[in-house]
């Protein structure tokens, strides 16, 4: 991320006008940065994810669309759309694609490795699950259950009991 500073300013700020009138004010202080500001695309990651966590899918997704357009070299952005193509019931190998994008773009980004190993899940390409959950949990140095789950879960369905039990 190219502005690491001023998008961390811009989530703290945005936590302060939470706490003092909820998302609405949240929405309304990224709205007013935006509006000042308007290529600076830290600002539409924060408000889509402010929109993705009321379930305001459709608004997410906009943010998220103008994101990868100002930085088509943004891995978050594409983790976010995927998360929302998650949520609005897009076809599996559309959300495939973008936590694709994601890695590609970010070779250590675990929580697109994760969740990329539960797509694969829905694909039944157990192979793949294993590969992204081990890749998730090295990078999460363990600290996270769900690749455990999701590789355990994959070596049930090709037969691999022993290592299931152990994950």
């Amino acid at each position: 991320m190219k502005n690491l500073r001023i998008y961390e300013e811009l989530i703290s700020k945005s936590m302060i006008a939470y706490e003092k009138g909820g998302f609405s004010e949240s929405i309304k202080l990224i709205n007013n940065y935006i509006k000042e500001t308007p290529n600076f695309l830290e600002a539409y990651l924060i408000r889509g994810e402010l929109y993705l966590e009321i379930g305001d899918f459709n608004k997410a997704l906009n943010d998220f669309e103008k994101s990868i357009k100002l930085d088509p070299y943004e891995a978050i952005s594409y983790y976010d759309r995927a998360m929302v193509y998650t949520k609005l019931g897009y076809d599996i190998n559309k959300i495939i694609d973008n936590l694709s994008k994601a890695i590609e773009l970010d070779a250590d980004y675990a929580d697109a490795y994760s969740n990329r190993a539960s797509a694969f899940i829905r694909t039944k390409e157990f192979k793949k699950v294993i590969n992204d959950a081990t890749k998730a949990i090295s990078l999460l140095s363990g600290k996270s259950m769900v690749p455990y789950y999701n590789r355990g879960l994959a070596y049930a369905n090709i037969g691999e009991y022993t290592k299931a039990i152990e994950d």
